[in-house]
This record gives structure tokens, sequence and C-alpha cells, in this order.
């Protein structure tokens, strides 16, 4: 009965060991897409920098549609900002749910 309950706790800690943390943090966070367009025109505009003010490292740069993708934001209320040589810098506030 003993070997029963030690085996049990090894396997306990062992598992709990295995189990990555990103899970968690992935709880925390979301995915903000979009694309970015020529306020005017509505033309898509490739090659812009987006990003969030919680993490300025983090950059997604628009494709040729204009379309860009930014994982692992953490949830909340959150500013994209948008920039592109000839154009102002836009920020836009957005709220940001874990998961979503």
């Amino acid at each position: 009965m003993i070997r029963r309950s030690r085996w049990s706790v090894v396997l306990l800690t062992a598992l709990l060991a295995v189990l990555p943390a990103t899970p968690v943090r992935a709880q925390s966070t979301g995915t903000i897409s979009g694309r970015v367009t020529d306020e005017r025109t509505g033309v898509p505009l490739p090659g812009a920098q987006v990003f969030t003010d919680a993490n300025r490292e983090r950059v997604a740069r628009s494709d040729a549609e204009g379309r860009y993708r930014l994982t692992e934001v953490p949830a909340g209320a959150r500013t994209i900002n948008v920039r592109l040589i000839g154009y102002a810098t836009k920020a836009m506030p957005v709220t940001l749910t874990a998961g979503q």
C-alpha cells in the first residue's frame, strides 16, 4: 500500500513537471487581426507596422492585401498603433478578451 501511494506521488509530480505553462499564458492573451487601408481610397497598404501599447517589440507588418495579425497580446483595453512612411501614425483603441 505504501508503494502505491509513493507511485501516485511520483506520477503526479512527473505530470506537473511535464505540463507546459503556455496554456495558462494563452488564457490571459488574445489575437488581434485586421486590415490596413488608406482612409480616403480604401486601398490596402502593405508594409505598415502594427503594434500595441502593451508590447512595442512585437510588431506585425501588413501583407500585400493590408492584412496583419498580432498574437499573444495581453487581454484588456489596448491601443493599436499603425505606422507607414508617407502617412500619419494612427492609433485605435480596442478591448481584447482573453482567448479570443
